[in-house]
């Protein structure tokens, strides 16, 4: 043997490279954009009857589909808007101080209007 029957791969080195490079960018990207949302200043949600608030946004209860609350240790809390199936990041949060009076909370509000609240995972973005 004198080697030639590897001399045919040498092709493919220059593509994993090239797969890797765009790998680690990839990752590196998902790494700053969750520092991002880490720094970002906590946002505040207001019940109201018939609608809710995060921050600026407002959403009136016959936009919400389904309110699912996930995790053991901290949970989360998504929003899920009517005919959607993704959480986008400005619909879920979790609360920061007293986290069981919060969901309890906002389990009430969604019993007043008519929305159902679900203890299991959402899909999300990053």
């Amino acid at each position: 043997m004198n080697g030639a029957n590897f001399s045919r791969h040498r092709d493919l080195d220059p593509l994993i490279l090239g797969m890797g490079v765009v790998v680690l960018i990839f990752l590196l990207l998902l790494v700053g954009i969750r520092l991002s949302r880490l720094k970002q200043q906590p946002r505040q949600l207001t019940l109201s009857p018939g609608a809710l608030e995060i921050g600026v946004s407002r959403y009136a209860a016959s936009e919400i589909g389904e309110i699912r609350v996930y995790g053991v240790f901290g949970a989360y809390t998504g929003i899920l808007r009517r005919g959607r199936r993704i959480v986008p990041p400005s619909l879920y949060f979790r609360f920061l101080e007293d986290e069981e009076q919060g969901v309890r909370e906002l389990e009430r509000w969604a019993a007043e209007n008519g929305i159902k609240v679900a203890r299991k995972n959402f899909l999300k973005w990053i």
